[in-house]
């Protein structure tokens, strides 16, 4: 594991300076011998045992998992690889977990809700059906619900729930400015983002565009320009990007991205960069709509800290920095899933008291926050991928695989 070492004492530092019934998961076998034919089978075999071919090679070993004493590992989902490949989009919550699954036909996508305590699949999801592909759909959950997510593409969302559904919204086609009808239809992604987020059940709509970021009631009208793309570069901590970039085309400047409404609708949250860049987000934006104050924040210091997640109604990760957009506090030097180099992940369990990271050649291990390796919780050898996707609490992990043959998701669980 010194391996892991390194690198996780390499991220803590980065860290400082900044102030994702269990049975083990058999080996993929490997395919039969077809029996000889009479007429092939050789007259006569020594005790040394079968004569080989000249130049012949071994067959190779079969992908082994062992886990540690105690560990256990239990298989929620399989699939060939090549055929099928997933993606966990949230982190587990309430138990539950839920997985895209993309088959080779965009019809064959769906939405699986796994019940991480039952032992079969819970709930299935079907993907929205439309002209969009599924890869330009995002997902994003609905915290004020059980358990719900909105599936949001260029033309509106579908809404579904663990229990039940709720109501669908579809972009209205124009807002009037100023007299003039400007088209809605023309959205754009940022970072697998669409610009645009909208709680039509408190009758708000919120889009970016080149001139800044909007906000309409949820049929588009009412519509008034809330932040302007040149109060970026009135930012001293922004005020140079937008300099070296002032000649370039709108479509390529710095400019708002993809606004989110949180604090139930009483906040927008909106990032900005240069669109494809690199880190995919240089600042944020947080707009107070009861009393149109705008607080201003630059948390992603490198490409390695520039992780935008929504942990929930109210809080938000920025790199290496939570922000409470209801209070305005933040807590500085901290990540709730760390990317260091590739392909070595490290994540913790929310309490920031216990770190794992997994990767095919070391397996998975545990760490302090000081980068003190605690224990070795699963060793591997022959897989093509073992990654991990969340942490699902101070004893739970998550866990991709691939071997030749197979591909899936485990839940490890370590000893209490």
């Amino acid at each position: 594991m010194k391996r892991f070492l390194s690198l996780f004492l390499a991220a803590v530092l980065v860290l400082s300076l900044a102030a994702c019934g269990g049975t083990e998961v058999p080996p993929s076998p490997s395919p039969p011998e077809s029996p000889a034919s009479p007429s092939e089978a050789p007259e006569d075999v020594s005790a040394s045992g079968p004569l080989e071919e000249p130049g012949s090679s071994p067959a190779p070993e079969p992908p082994v998992l062992t886990p540690a004493p105690g560990v256990e590992v239990r298989s929620l989902l399989t699939w060939k690889p090549g055929d099928t490949w997933v993606t966990v989009p949230f982190p587990v919550r309430g138990g539950r977990l839920l997985v895209e699954v993309h088959g080779r036909e965009y019809s064959k996508s769906s939405v699986l809700g796994l019940d991480l305590e039952a032992e079969e699949l819970e709930v299935s999801f079907p993907f929205m059906q439309g002209d969009d592909p599924w890869s330009n759909w995002d997902l994003r959950q609905v915290f004020d619900e059980e358990w719900a997510f909105k599936t949001f593409s260029g033309s509106g969302y579908k809404h579904a729930g663990w229990t039940q559904g709720g109501e669908d919204y579809s972009l209205p086609d124009f807002f009037l400015n100023e007299g003039t009808l400007v088209s809605l239809r023309d959205r754009k992604r940022y970072n697998g983002c669409w610009d645009w987020d909208a709680q039509p059940e408190k009758d708000l709509l919120t889009w970016t565009n080149p001139e800044g970021l909007w906000l309409a009631a949820a049929d588009g009208s009412g519509a008034r320009l809330v932040l302007t793309t040149g109060q970026i570069g009135q930012q001293p901590a922004f005020a140079q990007l937008v300099e070296d970039c002032k000649d370039l085309p709108a479509e390529m400047a710095v400019t708002f991205m993809s606004p989110r409404l949180m604090d139930g609708g009483k906040t927008i949250v909106v990032d900005f960069d240069l669109p494809g860049s690199t880190p995919g987000h240089i600042g944020l934006a947080v707009l107070d709509l009861e009393t149109g104050k705008t607080t201003w924040f630059a948390p992603f210091s490198t490409p390695l800290w520039s992780r935008l997640e929504y942990l929930d109604d109210t809080t938000i990760q920025a790199g290496s920095i939570q922000i409470d957009v209801a209070t305005g506090e933040t807590k500085k030097g901290v990540a709730r899933h760390i990317q260091v180099g590739n392909p070595h992940f490290v994540a913790t369990t929310g309490d920031f008291s216990r770190y794992f990271a997994c990767n095919k050649e070391d397996g998975l291990a545990v760490f302090s926050p000081a980068g003190q390796e605690l224990e070795t919780v699963l060793t591997s050898a022959g897989y093509k991928k073992l990654s991990l996707c969340h942490a699902v609490d101070a004893r739970r992990v998550v866990c991709e695989y691939e071997t030749p043959e197979e591909a899936g998701l485990l839940l490890v669980t370590l000893p209490e």
